[in-house]
């Protein structure tokens, strides 16, 4: 975790949130076993870009939200994996 919080320390964070954000979240998506992990990076994040915690936790209640709005056969498990990570 310390070395992959590291590298994205490097990158130029007002170009790369969204995209960093958005791969975390389907990270979870993958594998229940992947969340105390990116639990662990957001944490390390939040540290040092306050606006990482808040848009996380934005991007997984705009996810749940639009998966009730629009219930599908795919999209329990999605919702699933979204609550877990809240």
């Amino acid at each position: 975790i310390a070395d992959v919080l590291r590298r994205l320390l490097r990158l130029p964070w007002a170009e790369c949130e969204a995209y960093v954000l958005k791969c975390m979240i389907k990270v979870v998506r993958g594998r229940a076993s992947n969340v105390p992990l990116v639990v662990s990076l957001a944490y390390g994040l939040a540290q040092y870009y306050e606006s990482a915690g808040v848009a996380l936790v934005d991007g997984v209640l705009e996810s749940i939200r639009d998966g009730l709005e629009q219930p599908g056969q795919g999209t329990y498990q999605k919702r699933t994996a979204d609550v877990r990570l809240l």
